[in-house]
């Protein structure tokens, strides 16, 4: 069952509470035990490419640590630390320096008699968390990104994650997609100007295609600000002499670009398929409605 993140937390330390009141002082005189939660990530990407970054997902986190203060204040003082540097804005990097940034923290400025914890929206770098909070025994919860070894009790003691069906699953979601219709063959499209969450699923995605041996045929573009438009038409017609699947990884208002053109070259009839993707509702994804009142709502 996947809970709100801050769920898990004040369970932990409602019980934690619970034992506390059981010592040999009355319940008014037990000290409040101390509680430092950290949220490493990025405070922001260029042309707020990503939505996971802290400059999006923190009101969010601050209005839900308020709450945890207001129900547990007797109990705990709660501290919350934002960790990140700004000169990195992009998830690959995070991913390289976020054991770094943890760590530093961790030795030098956290209490030893501090309950601990990290809680983080995510990007890419949920793993390299995992390693360190694993041998420290510290709560890890992570509200967007995680990883196959999560369900591995060993390797994974203390995290939770509250994502559904995390990014890091997509190439096996389209693998399983192609081999459940006999698809043995399929054609990539990304366009390299849309957000680093379609880049991360044409690299998933690939990776899960060659080990299933599935024939991949993959083009890129780069849409930029549309003073340079794509040629859909002559990539749909070379597209059509080599297969008949097309996963389209960027954004709305290309996608509608594409199967405008695809529908112009009447091969919306059932012939070929397309398909794309979107995690959930946010502007940087577009507006996936077909409605757009540009005269070709009917196409």
């Amino acid at each position: 069952m996947f809970l709100p993140s801050f769920y898990f937390l004040s369970f932990r330390m409602a019980a934690a509470a619970a034992g506390a009141t059981s010592s040999l002082l009355p319940a008014a005189e037990v000290p409040a035990r101390s509680v430092e939660i950290v949220s490493p990530g990025l405070l922001w990407t260029v042309d707020n490419a990503v939505a996971s970054t802290l400059g999006l997902a923190g009101p969010a986190f601050d209005v839900s640590i308020a709450a945890l203060r207001r129900n547990l204040h007797c109990s705990f003082n709660i501290s919350h630390t934002y960790l990140y540097e700004e000169d990195i804005v992009d998830c690959g990097t995070l991913q390289n320096e976020v054991q770094d940034i943890l760590a530093r923290w961790y030795y030098k400025v956290h209490r030893e008699e501090s309950m601990a914890a990290v809680i983080t929206p995510g990007c890419i770098e949920s793993a390299q968390i995992n390693q360190l909070v694993a041998e420290w025994n510290v709560l890890f919860i992570s509200t967007s990104n995680s990883d196959s070894t999560i369900h591995d009790d060993e390797k994974s003691p203390t995290w939770i994650t509250t994502n559904l069906y995390p990014s890091s699953y997509y190439g096996i979601i389209f693998v399983r997609l192609l081999q459940r219709h006999k698809w043995t063959s399929v054609e990539i499209l990304r366009d390299d100007s849309s957000t680093a969450f379609y880049s991360l699923v044409a690299q998933l995605t690939r990776q899960c295609l060659n080990v299933q041996r599935i024939r991949t045929v993959f083009s890129s573009y780069t849409s930029g600000n549309g003073t340079q438009p794509f040629n859909f038409p002559t990539f749909l017609r070379q597209f059509s002499t080599r297969n008949r699947v097309l996963l389209f990884l960027g954004p709305a208002k290309q996608l509608r670009l594409l199967l405008i053109q695809a529908y112009l070259l009447n091969m919306t009839n059932g012939e070929y398929v397309f398909i794309s993707t979107v995690p959930f509702v946010w502007p940087g994804y577009g507006n996936y409605s077909w409605h757009q009142g540009e005269g070709v709502d009917e196409v």
